[in-house]
């Protein structure tokens, strides 16, 4: 096989692969063009009204306008000029001496694929009806594929309004971030160093509390923590609103700040606060040793009571004992 004729089975099988099935088997060419006789061969009809079927369905047809859904040409077909509107014979009508040894050679017909589909569906025979019934097969098949489109349009508009729900709810979260950045960085100023320790330490410390109390570990959990602090705070320092109403107004804020951060914004309030966390571990017996400490020099300061009312306990036991093994005699 040489290059001219591997290059002409490629462009077939590229022509044959951007067809539907009616057009290969109409034998629609690269220029959308068949032949009558193509047409009649499909169709199954008598060879004998190849004719009059041509003269009938194509010359006389009213729907049909030489030119535009088919030509006559006078020529081999395969070296034609497909676009004259001249007639063309079969080539082995034609006798060796041409045109004139054959005075009546069969014509043919150049038609358009519309033209050759058209004609197909109308003829009265079962390769008509093949045809008819494959064009219907065709329209529900887009009636079916024009339902998948109208779902997928609602489906993609559904999503779009999806989406730009999400786009809403992150602009205002976005909105709303920039909000808090602009009011930490209106009072970045005002934090000291040692206000930013503290704070990180005592949340730290809230935490672990609020964990070893409920099992709340998360920071930001601990707001009932906070809650059981404040009366020991106040018994301390007085009222806690006056605090956060100062801290407000010196940071131009428009919302109450968290409790934490007015408590870290004031020294004078961490030993109130320390004081607090302190009551709190007594109160649910956590361990703590600021709370040992305060126990040991209690304990260091009144060691001769205790000394003497554990005397007293194990006077009080032995009198006891002594007393039980009085009753076992008489006995």
């Amino acid at each position: 096989m040489n290059q001219n004729q591997v290059v002409t089975t490629n462009n077939q099988s590229d022509l044959v692969a951007q067809q539907t099935p009616i057009e290969i088997a109409l034998q629609i060419d690269e220029q959308g063009m068949t032949t009558a006789s193509a047409l009649y061969a499909f169709l199954e009809l008598d060879p004998s009204n190849f004719a009059r079927w041509c003269k009938q369905k194509i010359v006389n047809c009213t729907w049909l306008a030489e030119g535009s859904d088919y030509e006559v040409i006078i020529s081999n077909y395969n070296n034609c000029n497909k676009h004259s509107l001249e007639a063309f014979v079969i080539n082995d009508e034609r006798t060796d001496t041409g045109i004139a040894g054959n005075p009546h050679p069969k014509t043919d017909y150049l038609l358009t694929a519309d033209c050759a589909k058209r004609l197909a569906m109308t003829c009265n025979s079962e390769r008509g009806e093949e045809a008819r019934q494959y064009f219907l097969a065709c329209e529900q098949g887009m009636k079916v594929g024009w339902i998948k489109i109208q779902e997928l349009a609602n489906t993609v508009a559904k999503l779009q309004e999806q989406v730009q729900d999400a786009f809403r709810i992150m602009q205002e979260n976005y909105d709303c971030l920039n909000g808090k950045i602009d009011v930490i960085d209106s009072g970045i100023g005002r934090v000291s160093k040692q206000e930013a320790i503290w704070y990180h330490d005592m949340q730290s410390d809230l935490a672990e509390l609020a964990d070893q109390i409920r099992g709340e570990s998360n920071m930001g959990q601990y707001a009932w923590l906070i809650d059981e602090m404040m009366p020991y705070i106040e018994s301390q320092v007085g009222s806690y609103n006056h605090y956060a109403d100062d801290y407000m107004r010196i940071n131009d804020l428009k919302k109450r700040p968290y409790r934490l951060q007015v408590l870290a914004h004031y020294d004078e309030l961490w030993p109130a606060v320390v004081y607090a966390y302190n009551k709190i571990c007594r109160k649910y017996n956590i361990p703590n040793e600021a709370n040992d400490r305060e126990d040991a020099k209690w304990i260091e300061k009144n060691r001769g009571w205790i000394e003497y009312e554990e005397q007293r306990e194990r006077e009080e036991e032995e009198k006891r004992r002594k007393y039980d093994d009085d009753e076992d005699n008489d006995d």
